[in-house]
């Protein structure tokens, strides 16, 4: 695949200017203001090959252009996430500020997820290529895993900060430090095996607390996710209500215009 440095002037309007591949066989993506196209993906792939998932990175590959927003080819935002997947046990959990920023973050997914329903169903009805549709499987399977990443960050951020969790370390602790000293002492193959056995207990059961709390966790998130998306509907809704109460104004004002006209023209 070409640089995006190495592009510019062999690109052509339809045609990607980072695969060369003809635009219409992907979603495409516009970068304001410097009002460059792209496949998605291909663009997508740029922004998130960032050092920094920071705005100040967003820039437009052809001409450096800080990125104001990316849109899609009906002048629709399009929502960028954090690559969470790709990072995995990488991601530094202590970066991420609260728990409103990953309950955001999977709610933005889940728009996008939406939409890419959307997408699909209506590049069916269009009868779009074969690679057109593939390229939003594509990307449906990387938000669903980038969306499951965000409850896995929650769960460790939750588990990092939990007194509960800190005490179950340090109880587990004191225990690892008596069955030791009993080690020590102790002499036949019975006491040591016994020794062994409540080593094992105790580890199981360590493990099965943390689970619990672990399970709890991702319960509180799912919840805070629900109650995010069920505020988002409402505000759509209201949203919509106004929009519609603006329109019958207008069209109110616009007949009242038009009847108070008619007796000007026929005189």
């Amino acid at each position: 695949m070409a640089t995006c440095n190495s592009v510019a002037s062999a690109a052509t309007e339809d045609n990607c200017p980072i695969c060369f591949d003809t635009l219409a066989t992907k979603r495409i993506l516009i970068l304001h203001p410097c009002m460059h196209r792209f496949h998605h993906t291909c663009i997508m792939f740029w922004f998130e090959s960032r050092p920094t998932f920071e705005k100040s990175e967003f820039t437009c590959c052809l001409c450096r252009t800080v990125l104001k927003r990316p849109c899609d080819e009906k002048g629709e935002l399009v929502m960028l996430t954090y690559p969470m997947e790709e990072k995995g046990d990488k991601i530094d959990v202590d970066r991420i500020r609260n728990t409103i920023s990953l309950v955001k973050l999977w709610t933005v997914i889940s728009g996008s997820l939406d939409k890419l329903k959307d997408d699909k169903k209506n590049a069916q009805i269009g009868n779009k290529v074969d690679e057109f549709i593939a390229d939003i499987d594509e990307e449906t399977v990387k938000l669903q895993e980038r969306q499951k990443s965000t409850e896995i960050v929650f769960v460790r951020k939750t588990l990092s900060v939990s007194s509960k969790v800190r005490k179950l370390f340090a109880e587990r602790r004191l225990r690892q430090r008596i069955i030791a000293s009993a080690f020590e002492v102790v002499r036949t193959r019975g006491q040591k095996r016994a020794l062994e056995q409540k080593r094992v207990d105790a580890e199981e059961a360590f493990e099965k607390e943390m689970e619990g709390v672990a399970v709890t966790a991702r319960k509180e998130f799912r919840q805070l996710c629900a109650a995010a998306l069920a505020a988002a509907a409402a505000r759509n809704a209201t949203a919509a209500g106004q929009a519609r109460q603006r329109s019958r104004a207008v069209a109110k004002r616009s007949a009242q215009t038009n009847n108070e006209q008619q007796p000007k023209r026929s005189r």
